[in-house]
């Protein structure tokens, strides 16, 4: 027996087990990689989806402006693949980036740009918009081969130039070509190169793919992944990291900047302002001044208004409102620096009786200055208590008489409007992301209107985000008033249809604003201006791939699409911080003179934003910009006007978060005749809110209304749904013993005729919309006390109607009957 054996069969058996155990071990780590990958994956996914929704708040801002370029590469077969070519493009578009660069390495989407280019919304090419701005995105296209004569002919420039005259064997100093030197060589040679700041990389593999060298000089590169797997918040996460970054380029780099002569940002400087800049505006002057003799001088030269309970008639209303205009033309200029109002002035500089005096002679305590912000903004920016205190209580006054002033002639001016059912849909829905129509809210508004008198129905009171809130309310403003309910024209009613309510809105208007909300407001040390920017928009019209202008049927219309270009939204916000040991009072070169008159020859003014050392709180100003794509369909078959609609959206504006665009966006001008009958406006950049009018039905005149004695329960099946909502809701408002409620068995009867095709159940519809008069009020109802609510809900209320009516003028006219009174219901 050879004594060997043994020995490797040891060693065999030995090996066999080390073999299995790296087996296990690699199969160990396999599994350990591929949970690790999954997980990634997952979380990189939930991550994406997060972002797209706009939960993670980071990501909601990007300051796009430092993406002056963007280059996307992709693989072949991803290069074959258009429509998603097409749509990562709408994403860029609706980030805000102005200019891509598309590469592949054989050029398929060069020969097929014309097919991307009309299919993306205002997109062009770079080379027909060279360095002009755009409203929407210039695109480039390239492959391996482009600009390769020209670079060797820039080479041959720079070698002729700066190498062929030097001596080999004399030290002439070091040669170095910047960017610059690249770019002129190129531009000598007619071509003009875009070297990308980003590059986004779509392929299986990370590298470039071949994309050209010489574009990539401080270029940072992101691979993406698949694009057949593409994600819009990892597209916005990359992005928004790219612009989040401070870039270093090193000395070298800014050596060469400061020769080509490149311009960098500087600090603002506004101008110190003088007292020849407001001589031309007595109030201002006297503010300037600390003048109070000659500001109370002044407020008593100008007209006196009326006390708002003796204004019963429409010839009353109007010349109230000429002599407000006269009052608001003197006290309420803004031909000034800054853009401020006498009572602005008053709050920047400190004096308390400057502010009293000009918020009780009635000045507009909603108008803005030049940044945005009103004078209470200013007031509470400053830690000023008692003049917020003041600025409170008189604006609450202010907005009460300014409403009482108004009520006859919109009373009278709605009776002169045809009377009409309508009602108003909206919904979300996305492109990205999936079920987002099914699980965000919806809602449909229904709006009666009749002789001087206004109902609209809502089901959802509101929502933060995807938070909803639900009430079934209904809003009654009664021009006309009522004997049987007790209540004077003018009177606006809410009815909660759940609890079986019924409250007054105007109950507590006219009493004066509590301590809690001042002390509310005094307290804050955030505040925030939503806008949008509507000066410079433009419709474009929607194309098919017929190159067609693109419709639609909305409603009963037929409408055109158009996309709105030139759109901003802009959230400005300020927080305070407050020093310690500071002082509300204001520097002394600012504290109002003890004497008559100051005599000083300029006064330096502190800029807005900007605070006096030692005095004033320090605040910090942040606006965020975020261009906006919304489309419009219009048509000129719908019975309302545009101008008739701008006060409507109120209703919907304060209980809609994204609708309050809307409002903003119709100022923009369209083609005379036609009405916006369904807009789609960006919430977030991923999810819409579609708004659609969908239905319009004249009502009949007054005495034809009538109230069944009970629900419709038998009409044809067609509306069979439709006629359940309204049993539920008219079976609470519509069975009133009110002298408004009569019964008419023939017109009842005429509900049981079915007939078919569409004009057979239009007319059905009408019926339907008419059976009940929309306006009387169930006896079962139970009357409650604005003092009941919570503080905070009647304050919100009275804010924000009164909000309202300020702004309200702009859009009054006499054909105009929605105007202002819809804005109630927005309460």
């Amino acid at each position: 027996m050879d004594f060997n054996d043994p020995m490797l069969a040891l060693s065999s058996w030995i090996g066999q087990i080390g073999d299995f155990g790296l087996g296990l071990l690699w199969r160990f780590i396999h599994i350990v990689v591929t949970l690790c990958h999954i997980v990634s994956g997952i979380f990189e996914a939930v991550e994406s989806y997060a972002i797209s929704l706009g939960l993670i708040q980071k990501y909601s801002s990007i300051d796009i402006e430092k993406l002056k370029c963007l280059a996307v590469v992709v693989d072949i077969e991803a290069a074959r693949d258009v429509s998603k070519v097409v749509e990562l493009l709408e994403w860029l578009t609706t980030i805000g980036v102005k200019q891509v660069g598309l590469f592949d390495s054989q050029g398929l989407l060069k020969k097929s740009k014309d097919m991307i280019l009309e299919m993306v919304p205002r997109s062009v090419l770079l080379q027909e918009t060279g360095e002009k701005d755009t409203s929407g995105i210039a695109l480039e296209f390239i492959s391996s081969s482009d600009n390769k004569e020209a670079v060797v002919k820039a080479a041959n420039i720079l070698f002729q130039k700066y190498l062929k005259s030097r001596h080999p064997g004399k030290d002439e100093g070091e040669n170095v070509f910047t960017e610059t030197h690249l770019n002129e060589a190129l531009r000598v040679v007619g071509e003009s190169v875009h070297v990308p700041d980003l590059l986004l990389v779509y392929g299986p593999v990370r590298s470039h793919l071949g994309f050209p060298a010489w574009r990539l000089r401080y270029t940072e590169i992101v691979h993406m992944g698949s694009l057949k797997y593409m994600r819009y918040g990892s597209l916005l996460k990359a992005i928004h990291k790219f612009t989040g970054v401070r870039q270093n380029y090193g000395k070298l780099f800014f050596k060469n900047v400061a020769k080509t002569n490149i311009k960098t940002s500087s600090p603002v400087k506004i101008p110190a302002t003088s007292l020849e800049d407001y001589a031309h505006s007595p109030f201002h002057y006297a503010v300037v001044l600390g003048d109070h003799v000659g500001l109370t001088r002044l407020v008593s030269s100008l007209p006196k208004l009326t006390e708002p309970e003796q204004i019963h008639t429409e010839s009353d209303s109007a010349s109230q409102e000429h002599l407000a205009e006269q009052i608001s033309a003197s006290i309420d200029r803004r031909d000034v620096p800054l853009r401020e109002t006498p009572l602005h002035l008053a709050v920047r500089i400190g004096d308390v009786f400057a502010a009293e005096t000009i918020s009780s002679a009635g000045a507009d305590i909603t108008l803005q200055n030049a940044a945005g912000w009103s004078p209470l903004h200013e007031a509470v920016c400053r830690r000023n208590a008692e003049i917020t205190e003041t600025v409170l209580r008189h604006q609450r006054r202010s907005a009460w008489c300014k409403w009482r002033r108004r009520l006859p002639h919109l009373i009278a001016v709605l009776r002169r409007m045809r009377d009409f059912y309508m009602e108003i849909s909206f919904h979300f829905e996305s492109s990205v992301i999936p079920f987002v129509g099914k699980i965000a809210p919806s809602d449909t508004y229904r709006i009666w209107k009749r002789g001087g008198d206004l109902r609209a129905d809502t089901s959802l009171a509101g929502f933060d985000r995807f938070k909803i809130r639900r009430a079934s309310q209904s809003f009654l403003f009664l021009g006309d008033g009522d004997e049987f309910l007790d209540v004077a024209p003018g009177t606006l009613l809410v009815l909660n249809r759940d609890d079986k309510t019924i409250s007054n809105a105007f109950e507590n208007a006219n009493d004066p604003i509590s301590d809690g909300e001042i002390a509310g407001f005094c307290s804050r040390t955030s505040l925030y201006r939503p806008g949008m920017d509507v000066t410079k928009a433009e419709l474009v019209e929607m194309m098919n791939w017929r190159r067609q202008v693109k419709t639609e049927t909305v409603g009963e219309w037929r409408a055109k699409g158009y996309e709105v270009a030139n759109v901003s939204f802009s959230f400005k916000s300020r927080k305070v911080r407050r020093p310690h040991g500071c002082s509300n009072a204001e520097e002394k070169e600012f504290q109002p003179s003890s004497s008559s008159r100051r005599s000083r020859k300029s006064v330096s003014l502190p800029a807005e934003g900007v605070s006096v050392a030692g005095s004033v709180p320090r605040i910090k100003e942040k606006e965020y910009v975020k261009s906006l794509s919304p489309s419009v369909w219009l048509t000129e078959d719908f019975p309302l006007k545009t101008e008739e609609l701008l006060p409507l959206l109120d209703i919907l504006a304060n209980h809609v978060k994204a609708v309050r665009r809307m409002r903003e966006l119709l100022t923009a001008k369209f083609p005379p005749g036609t009405f916006p009958v369904k807009l789609s406006i960006p919430v977030i950049p991923t999810v819409k809110v579609v708004v659609t009018f969908s239905k319009f039905v004249p009502l009949r005149p007054i005495d034809q209304f009538y109230t069944p004695l009970s629900s419709p329960r038998h009409l044809s099946a067609a509306v069979e749904d439709q006629c359940d909502v309204e049993s539920e809701e008219t079976s609470d408002i519509g069975t009133s013993t009110s002298s408004r409620s009569s019964f008419s068995t023939s017109s009842w009867r005429r509900l049981s005729i079915t007939g078919t095709g569409k004009s057979a159940q239009r007319r059905l519809e009408e019926e339907q919309a008419q059976m009940v008069d929309p306006f009387s009020i169930a006896t079962g109802y139970k009357w409650t006390s604005n003092s009941d609510k919570s503080g905070n809900e009647s304050n919100h209320l009275l804010h924000s109607l009164f909000t309202y009516f300020s702004s309200m003028h702009n859009y009054m006219n006499p054909y105009g009957g929605l105007n202002t009174i819809l804005i109630l219901i927005g309460t």
